[in-house]
């Protein structure tokens, strides 16, 4: 949680200096919503969503139950929808959503070994046809339930394709799964720093240059990634106070 209010102190300033470049001003009258997740940054509403999944999962959360809560969670997502989408500006509904995919992945670090040798390649073209599938019908339909399984059918094509990878023995000589692993040890990072460095590329590319569309994400995309990738490995997780204050690292 440290760097979630760290990010709030820090963009209530930049989101009353930066207004014109905002479609909404900062409402001080509303700087109470800030514990109900409401972030300044709005981006960072996952953190807080984290860490009470988090909570929950050290207080309840085992080996031995993790089917059964992961079974739980899935319903939990199911019933998503018909909870209220807004509480003071966070979203009750979408929290919810993340429910089952965050006990998924407490579920499959638990049975990494056996889950990898479930899934073939061809398992992969599958989980990729059915997301296809689900997200035509999310887009044609509006249904929020189809969410629910192109975010499940995502999730196990990627894991799908990991598996693969990690299996693979081209792969394991050019490391390829050594590489996906330093993604992922940052992916936190990324996430985080992501969206300050897309607020200055938005200003710089549609402001200034005025680039949007698809070159605009694509290069938002790529360079926040890059920024914040490298950003973090050699100034932000070298220096102990950054650490712990924008990443809630010791």
């Amino acid at each position: 949680m440290v760097p979630y209010f760290v990010f709030a102190v820090i963009y209530i300033p930049l989101r009353i200096i930066m207004a014109e470049y905002s479609r909404f001003s900062y409402d001080f009258t509303k700087l109470y919503t800030v514990f109900l997740g409401n972030n300044p940054n709005g981006e960072l509403w996952f953190l807080y969503v984290l860490f009470w999944f988090s909570i929950v999962a050290i207080l309840f959360a085992n080996k031995k139950n993790i089917k059964f809560i992961t079974v739980f969670a899935l319903a939990v997502t199911l019933c998503s929808p018909l909870v209220p989408y807004a509480y003071n500006g966070i979203s009750a509904s979408n929290s919810l959503f993340q429910v089952f995919f965050f006990f998924l992945g407490i579920f499959t670090s638990i049975y990494y070994e056996k889950v990898r040798t479930i899934f073939k390649l061809h398992w992969f073209a599958v989980f990729t046809a059915a997301f296809i599938a689900f997200e035509i019908l999310l887009q044609t339909t509006g249904i929020y339930v189809f969410k629910i399984f192109t975010s499940l059918f995502a999730t196990l094509g990627v894991l799908c394709i990991s598996s693969v990878i990690a299996r693979s023995k081209a792969m394991q000589k050019i490391n390829v799964e050594g590489y996906f692993s330093q993604l992922g040890q940052y992916s936190m990072d990324i996430y985080i720093f992501h969206s300050p460095v897309a607020v200055i590329m938005r200003i710089l590319l549609f402001s200034y240059l005025e680039i949007g569309g698809a070159v605009y994400t694509i290069l938002t995309f790529f360079i926040s990634t890059v920024i914040s990738y490298f950003g973090s490995k050699l100034i932000v997780r070298k220096v102990k106070l950054l650490r712990l204050l924008l990443l809630g690292m010791k």
